[in-house]
Protein backbone atom coordinates (compact mmCIF):
# COMPACT_ATOMS: atom_id res chain seq x y z
CA UNK A 1 0.00 0.00 0.00
CA UNK A 2 3.18 3.00 0.78
CA UNK A 3 4.62 1.97 -2.46
CA UNK A 4 1.01 2.71 -4.41
CA UNK A 5 0.99 5.66 -2.33
CA UNK A 6 4.56 6.96 -3.03
CA UNK A 7 4.22 5.90 -6.91
CA UNK A 8 0.80 8.42 -6.77
CA UNK A 9 2.64 11.18 -5.47
CA UNK A 10 5.89 11.03 -7.80
CA UNK A 11 3.30 11.16 -10.58
CA UNK A 12 0.61 13.58 -9.66
CA UNK A 13 1.52 16.92 -10.96
CA UNK A 14 -1.15 18.62 -8.81
CA UNK A 15 1.33 17.71 -5.09
CA UNK A 16 4.26 18.66 -6.99
CA UNK A 17 2.49 22.15 -8.15
CA UNK A 18 1.18 22.51 -4.33
CA UNK A 19 4.52 21.74 -2.83
CA UNK A 20 5.85 24.34 -4.62
CA UNK A 21 3.32 27.12 -4.36
CA UNK A 22 3.53 26.74 -0.25
CA UNK A 23 7.50 26.54 -0.77
CA UNK A 24 7.47 30.16 -2.14
CA UNK A 25 4.78 31.46 -0.43
CA UNK A 26 6.96 30.34 3.15
CA UNK A 27 10.03 32.49 1.20
CA UNK A 28 7.19 35.57 0.65
CA UNK A 29 6.47 35.37 4.38
CA UNK A 30 9.54 35.36 5.20
CA UNK A 31 10.62 38.64 2.77
CA UNK A 32 7.23 40.56 4.43
CA UNK A 33 8.98 40.14 8.13
CA UNK A 34 11.63 42.90 7.04
CA UNK A 35 8.92 44.87 4.98
CA UNK A 36 6.45 44.93 8.30
CA UNK A 37 9.08 46.58 10.38
CA UNK A 38 10.22 48.66 8.54
CA UNK A 39 6.89 50.09 6.72
CA UNK A 40 4.06 49.64 9.76
CA UNK A 41 0.90 49.73 7.50
CA UNK A 42 2.15 46.89 5.29
CA UNK A 43 0.46 44.35 7.91
CA UNK A 44 -1.59 42.85 5.31
CA UNK A 45 1.31 42.12 3.07
CA UNK A 46 1.33 38.30 4.40
CA UNK A 47 -2.26 37.89 4.52
CA UNK A 48 -2.23 38.40 0.81
CA UNK A 49 0.65 35.64 0.53
CA UNK A 50 -1.32 33.60 2.08
CA UNK A 51 -4.35 34.02 0.53
CA UNK A 52 -2.74 34.05 -2.84
CA UNK A 53 -1.26 30.86 -2.04
CA UNK A 54 -4.61 28.90 -0.81
CA UNK A 55 -6.28 30.30 -4.28
CA UNK A 56 -3.23 28.63 -6.68
CA UNK A 57 -3.70 25.41 -4.41
CA UNK A 58 -7.24 25.68 -5.00
CA UNK A 59 -7.39 25.98 -8.50
CA UNK A 60 -4.22 23.62 -9.22
CA UNK A 61 -6.37 20.75 -7.32
CA UNK A 62 -9.80 21.96 -9.56
CA UNK A 63 -8.27 22.31 -13.11
CA UNK A 64 -5.58 20.30 -13.10
CA UNK A 65 -6.47 17.01 -14.17
CA UNK A 66 -4.01 14.00 -12.41
CA UNK A 67 -1.59 12.34 -14.81
CA UNK A 68 -3.05 9.00 -13.48
CA UNK A 69 -6.23 9.38 -15.26
CA UNK A 70 -4.80 10.80 -18.48
CA UNK A 71 -2.15 8.12 -18.84
CA UNK A 72 -5.59 5.09 -17.94
CA UNK A 73 -7.36 7.06 -20.48
CA UNK A 74 -4.30 6.35 -23.03
CA UNK A 75 -3.97 2.84 -22.02
CA UNK A 76 -7.35 2.15 -22.19
CA UNK A 77 -7.52 3.75 -26.12
CA UNK A 78 -4.05 1.42 -27.11
CA UNK A 79 -5.79 -1.81 -25.43
CA UNK A 80 -8.81 -1.34 -27.75
CA UNK A 81 -6.94 -0.87 -30.46
CA UNK A 82 -4.45 -3.44 -30.28
CA UNK A 83 -7.91 -5.94 -29.48
CA UNK A 84 -8.92 -4.43 -32.90
CA UNK A 85 -5.74 -5.77 -34.63
CA UNK A 86 -6.46 -9.03 -33.62
CA UNK A 87 -9.21 -9.57 -33.83
CA UNK A 88 -8.77 -8.49 -38.19
CA UNK A 89 -5.43 -10.83 -37.74
CA UNK A 90 -7.16 -13.54 -36.27
CA UNK A 91 -10.39 -12.82 -39.04
CA UNK A 92 -7.62 -13.15 -41.71
CA UNK A 93 -5.78 -15.64 -40.67
CA UNK A 94 -9.56 -18.02 -39.98
CA UNK A 95 -9.73 -17.21 -43.96
CA UNK A 96 -6.82 -18.00 -45.48
CA UNK A 97 -6.79 -21.79 -43.47
CA UNK A 98 -10.38 -22.08 -44.93
CA UNK A 99 -9.16 -21.03 -48.35
CA UNK A 100 -6.53 -23.63 -48.05
CA UNK A 101 -8.37 -26.28 -47.06
CA UNK A 102 -10.46 -25.84 -49.83
CA UNK A 103 -7.91 -25.41 -52.85
CA UNK A 104 -6.64 -29.20 -51.35
CA UNK A 105 -10.01 -30.76 -52.19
Amino acid sequence: MSSQKKQFEMNDVRLAATKWIWSLSIFCLLACVPIIAIVENYTILPLVVIVAAMVSTVSVWIFVQPTNLLEQTKIDQLQKRVSSLEEIVCHTDFDSSINELKLRR
